[in-house]
C-alpha cells in the first residue's frame, strides 16, 4: 500500500478495516525486505480492503520495477463497477496498463 494518499487515495472495501493504514507496506520496502532475504522476484496483489477494486498503485508499482515485480488485479463485477456484460473490456485495460493476472 502506497503511503501517498494524495495519489492513491483509500477506497476502503469495509468500514472500520484498518489493517492496511497500521501494517503498511510499499512497494519500495518491500523490495528492501526481498533483498535482505535473497528473493528475486515477487507478485504484488491488488490490496482489495485498501483500494477496492481501484488497481492503479499495484500496476504502478509493478511498472515502476518490472524486472522485480509483476501485477495481479481485482475485478468487482458483483457491484456493477465492471460492465457485467463485458468483464473482458476491463481486464484488457488492466492488461494495457501492465497487469499480468487477476483474481
Amino acid at each position: 500500500m502506497s503511503r501517498d494518499l494524495a495519489s492513491y487515495p483509500l477506497r476502503p472495501h469495509r468500514a472500520g478495516v484498518s489493517w492496511f493504514i497500521d501494517h503498511a507496506c510499499p512497494a519500495e520496502e518491500f523490495a528492501e525486505v526481498m533483498n535482505a532475504n535473497e528473493v528475486e522476484r515477487a507478485v504484488l496483489v491488488q490490496a482489495m480492503g485498501a483500494y477496492t477494486d481501484d488497481n492503479r498503485y499495484c500496476v504502478d508499482a509493478a511498472n515502476a520495477d518490472p524486472r522485480r515485480f509483476t501485477a495481479v488485479v481485482y475485478l468487482d463485477l458483483t457491484e456493477r463497477r465492471v460492465d457485467p456484460a463485458d468483464p473482458a473490456d476491463a481486464l484488457a485495460r488492466w492488461v494495457s496498463a501492465g497487469a499480468t493476472g487477476v483474481r
